[in-house]
Parts: structure tokens; C-alpha cells; sequence
């Protein structure tokens, strides 16, 4: 049973229609509580991560996410989330630190750039050997809608993409592993990333 984590962060139904397409069992999770006997959890997200963090804070979900050991998904915020901090809005925002890194807007450390926020829309996307990319060649297309991204450790990127510059498209350390583009809107490259990581969960 995947836990997907509701804390009022807007993509969540098309999370659920892809995860009904690949015959999935999953069920909502707005508590702690809501954790309990899942094999894997999946945060989503679209929205920014000041108002993510006071909501999972409000739920309880901060300490349990931080603490399971459980293989994670985050998506897109989700992936913003699971760094130490973000730099949207005034100051730092603390996350998750599920993960080493940093959330920083796009272009931020290069003052001519000059290409429009949010990107958006699909973006070929290069793809290391790991197992979340099984069945999928090591260039793919998917689609993205953010106007912030991480900075990681460059051993923990398995996937990169370009708009103004080179920045993660997907990280992982151990069980955890997060994705900056939805695929959930990102045709059948997108649910076979859904499909690995939810059934590698199922087998652990």
C-alpha cells in the first residue's frame, strides 16, 4: 500500500489517477497515523514550501516523514521539501533534510539569465543507470512546472536537465529519491517512473 502524503498541496489527484492507471493500491495520508502499514510513500506537491512546511507541521507529519525508513518519492515541492532549507520568499525556509541540499530559484547565481519563470512544459531530461529509470533510455522527455530547484550533492544526481543551466532533475540517497518534473503528467516515461519505484517499494 503506497501512502500518499495529502497536506493540501494541489497535484494530488493526478498522483492518483496515474497510480490507479498502473493498478496500484495507495491511500491518501493526512496524519501520522495514516503511515502506518504502508509499503512506500509518495510526496507530491505544486506551491510554495513556507505554506508545505506549516501544513505537514500542523498534521504531525514533519517527525515521521523525517524519521521512516521507508522507501520515499517526493515530487516536484516534494523534492524541494526534502532538502535542509529553501530560499523562496524572505530568508530560509527550514525543510525536511531528508537530503543534503539547498532550494534555490532558478537563475539565481547568474544574473544574464533572462528565460521566463516558471519553466514549463516538457524538457529532454539525462538519465543515469539507477533503478527508478528502469526500461528507459538514458535520454527521456518529462514534464515540468517549477520555478525553483536544488542544489545536491553530485553523487546523489541521477538525473539532470537544462533551462538556463544545468541543475538536478532527480536525486536519491539509499531509499529516498525524489523527482523535480510530475511524472504523473508525463505520458508513459512518467508512469514507468511511478511503476519502478512503487513496485520496488512492494518488494522491499
Amino acid at each position: 500500500m503506497i501512502a500518499l502524503v495529502d497536506y493540501g498541496a494541489g497535484n494530488l489527484r493526478s498522483v492518483e489517477f496515474a497510480l490507479e492507471r498502473l493498478g496500484l493500491a495507495w491511500r491518501r495520508a493526512s496524519t501520522a497515523g495514516a503511515l502506518d502499514h504502508a509499503t512506500a510513500i509518495i510526496l507530491p506537491g505544486v506551491g510554495a514550501a513556507a505554506t508545505a512546511m506549516s501544513e505537514l507541521e500542523s498534521r504531525g507529519l514533519v517527525r515521521p516523514l523525517r524519521d521512516s525508513q521507508l522507501p520515499m518519492l517526493g515530487i516536484c515541492l516534494g523534492l524541494q521539501l526534502f532538502t535542509q532549507n529553501s530560499e523562496e520568499g524572505a530568508g530560509r525556509v527550514p525543510c525536511l533534510g531528508i537530503l543534503p541540499g539547498v532550494t534555490r530559484r532558478i537563475g539565481s547565481e547568474n544574473p544574464e539569465f533572462g528565460l521566463p519563470l516558471p519553466h514549463i512544459g516538457w524538457n529532454e531530461t539525462r538519465l543515469a543507470d539507477d533503478p527508478l529509470f528502469d526500461g528507459l533510455g538514458r535520454m527521456e522527455h518529462f514534464y515540468f512546472l517549477h520555478s525553483y530547484r536544488v542544489d545536491s550533492p553530485v553523487e546523489q544526481v541521477i538525473a539532470e536537465v537544462d533551462y538556463g543551466g544545468t541543475f538536478p532533475a532527480a536525486v536519491r540517497s539509499g531509499r529516498r529519491v525524489a523527482v523535480q518534473f510530475h511524472p504523473e503528467k508525463s505520458g508513459d516515461a512518467g508512469l514507468r517512473v511511478l511503476a519502478n519505484f512503487c513496485r520496488a517499494g512492494e518488494s522491499s
